[in-house]
């Protein structure tokens, strides 16, 4: 299964819960709510045709799938390892003065004088 089938297949759930009618969604949770998830396969034909449609997607992922999207998340984070920058770290600027009001700061304080600093001079 591609991953576009995936984003399809929950659009297709989407659609299909805001169909149901209210005693439906019951019916689905009692399904869903007394038997464990490995249960759900084998108690799939006790529910009615129109539960079987949406009772599928709670269908546990087999092992081989599993394993399937485990390798594709990995290959993924290869592929998005960062990439070596080349600077010593001196040369790395931790602030890049994203949260400077405009005015250098120093070590006795703001350059810019108060209001009340102001009404003193």
């Amino acid at each position: 299964m591609s991953g576009t089938t995936e984003g399809r297949n929950s659009t297709n759930l989407s659609v299909s819960l805001q169909t149901f009618r209210s005693r439906k969604k019951r019916n689905l949770l009692e399904f869903l709510s007394t038997r464990s998830a490995a249960e759900y396969a084998r108690d799939l034909a006790t529910v009615g045709r129109s539960l079987r449609g949406i009772a599928r997607f709670y269908l546990p992922l087999t092992k081989a799938r599993d394993a399937e999207i485990v390798q594709l998340q990995k290959a993924r984070n290869d592929a998005n390892r960062p990439v070596a920058i080349g600077l010593t770290a001196e040369e790395i600027v931790e602030d890049a003065g994203l949260g400077d009001d405009g005015y250098p700061a120093s070590e006795d304080g703001p350059i810019r004088k108060s209001s009340e600093q102001q009404m003193a001079s």
